[in-house]
């Protein structure tokens, strides 16, 4: 069985990279179509301007999530938020 690999991280100092590789990673084939995605983005108007690029670069932009990271950590970390 090959190994699934759980995060992702990227950074730059412009969102045009991130897309595109962003993109790559949602864009590939995965064994459940319909399993989730979570992105997580600073910003609403981040997430706002991520969802338009990966539309555009995807075609069809769908079942995924939206967090800003202090949502994140705790669940990632598998904590409840205090």
């Amino acid at each position: 069985m090959a190994a699934t690999s759980l995060l992702h991280l990227h950074h730059a100092e412009s969102l045009e990279p991130l897309l595109d590789a962003l993109a790559a990673v949602l864009g590939a084939p995965t064994t459940d179509p319909f399993a989730p995605e979570l992105v997580v983005v600073p910003t609403v108007g981040m997430a706002d301007a991520a969802m338009a690029g990966l539309g555009k670069r995807l075609g069809i932009c769908t079942n995924i999530g939206r967090q800003p990271p202090s949502g994140f950590t705790p669940c990632f970390l598998n904590r409840p938020r205090s």
